[in-house]
């Protein structure tokens, strides 16, 4: 992965009758209403930074999902464009470190900044902006990528790096005890950004920086092909561990675009990527496999681990069944898994329960990055 370059054109360039099709049955089917997004627009462009009744009034991390919804509801770009173009002309998301306290603002400005910017990476031809703004916000997004704080610790007193391949002290309670957050959600949302920002703007620099994050991020499964970070969210730990499929599913179209196939890419545990998918696909099958590190109990939000045990695996995948997987693993099931592609439902929309394709983590829909490149998989284009 190392040696591969940057072209000097953006990828995705394929048309789509397909696509077109499939963006319509998703326009008008979520029903969020132009007020929640004005908010939003209004209280990220007016950030505060360390004030608890500002972080309660914008749910923490929500507007991203909201304005996600908005965009495929509505095909809409304007309220990430006035938030962004605010960003990078007048006031940012910021954040303190505090040594004995966990501040939440540090994870949710990372999380706006990267989930924006790899959301504006794809839909860039839709923003309008100036040429002089156009040159300000291009400035701005490769400039955070490029030096997103995605390493600096939170809490310092209490906690420490990540490190991605200690499998067996991750999510464990302690002093000090490893701050997730370095090795979590957010760098998962930064190798998507850095990648998708540096296919964009031609930065080289930014796409090893994604590189090297794609790597980190690899090591955080252990050999049985368990990602070991959501593993430990107690009773979540389903919650958050089907978005692997998402994460890896991005990456794969990504690194297909410049010619690298990344579901053959060997992990330093000898498992090959498309080992992972297999395991998602089992795990959905048996949630329990999760409780190898699920018992650690890690910011589990008041959940009850104990009564969580007791469900049915059906009780427990509800949210998040197999079609939820299948949706974003089209490139997997085409090559390795042809048994699953009755799972995958060509006319569907991004909001279709079974589905849920935008959220916090995501709002980029992947099947337009599938399409928008030789499509290798299911449904007509």
């Amino acid at each position: 992965m190392e040696k591969l370059v940057v072209p000097s054109d953006w990828p995705f360039i394929e048309k789509s009758s397909f696509i077109d099709r499939h963006a319509q049955y998703s326009v008008n089917d979520n029903g969020i209403d132009k007020q929640s997004v004005n908010t939003c627009v209004e209280l990220l462009s007016n950030w505060k930074k360390n004030d608890d009744a500002y972080r309660r009034m914008r749910e923490g991390d929500f507007c991203i999902q909201k304005l996600g919804w908005w965009y495929y509801n509505s095909r809409d770009t304007m309220p990430i464009r006035d938030v962004i173009l605010t960003w990078a002309t007048k006031q940012k998301p910021t954040f303190d470190v505090y040594q004995d306290d966990f501040i939440p603002d540090h994870y949710d400005a990372i999380a706006l900044l990267t989930v924006f910017s790899f959301f504006y990476a794809v839909k860039y031809d839709e923003f309008e902006f100036s040429q002089s703004e156009r040159i300000i916000v291009d400035d701005f997004v490769l400039n955070k990528m490029l030096t997103i704080p995605i390493d600096l610790v939170g809490e310092p007193k209490n906690k420490i790096f990540c490190n991605p391949f200690k499998h067996s002290i991750i999510g464990k309670k302690g002093k000090p005890h490893m701050n997730l957050n370095t090795c979590g959600s957010n760098r998962w949302k930064t190798t998507i950004a850095q990648l998708l920002v540096a296919l964009r703007l031609g930065n080289q620099d930014l796409f090893k920086q994604g590189v090297y994050n794609t790597r980190f991020k690899l090591a955080l499964f252990d050999n049985q092909g368990i990602y070991v970070t959501w593993a430990t969210r107690g009773a979540l730990a389903w919650d958050y561990s089907h978005d692997v499929t998402t994460m890896l599913s991005l990456l794969t179209e990504i690194y297909q675009a410049v010619g690298y196939d990344f579901l053959d890419h060997q992990l330093e545990n000898g498992l090959f990527v498309h080992e992972l998918f297999k395991k998602q696909f089992e795990i959905v099958d048996d949630v329990s496999i999760l409780e190898k590190y699920a018992g650690r109990q890690y910011a589990v939000k008041g959940t009850n681990y104990s009564a969580w045990k007791k469900m049915s695996n059906d009780e427990k995948i509800r949210d998040w069944p197999k079609e939820s997987l299948a949706y974003s693993a089209k490139v997997y099931i085409h090559k390795f898994a042809p048994q699953l592609k009755p799972l995958i439902d060509c006319e569907t929309s991004v909001f279709a329960p079974k589905v849920s394709a935008i959220t916090t983590f995501n709002i980029i829909d992947i099947w337009e990055l599938h399409y928008s490149q030789k499509p290798t998989g299911y449904c007509s284009s």
